[in-house]
């Protein structure tokens, strides 16, 4: 079971694997982080939670992004699959 202290982060919208993905609308799957250059650590850094892999995919309506969703560490496997994708792709 995970305990966490409830801390919110607030970034620009343009910032990060997120701000990217609002910007292109594209999926984006990342399996190590840490090698990223998208990869926003002030938010490790500041809720001392410690991100392996990511899965950020756009919420769409009628070909608008309207939000983003984002899956954090993977617990089956070392990332997120192809069929993870297709399963997110689910919300466009």
């Amino acid at each position: 079971m995970f305990c966490f202290q409830q801390t919110e982060v607030r970034l620009p919208l343009d910032t990060g694997i997120v701000g990217h993905v609002v910007k292109t609308g594209q999926l984006i799957n990342v399996h190590n982080v840490y090698k990223n250059h998208l990869f926003y650590k002030g938010c490790d850094q500041e809720t001392g939670f410690k991100t392996r892999n990511v899965l950020c995919f756009p919420i769409s309506d009628d070909n608008e992004v309207i939000g983003v969703a984002e899956l954090c560490n993977k617990q089956s496997g070392s990332h997120f699959t192809k069929f993870d994708e297709e399963m997110a792709m689910a919300f466009r």
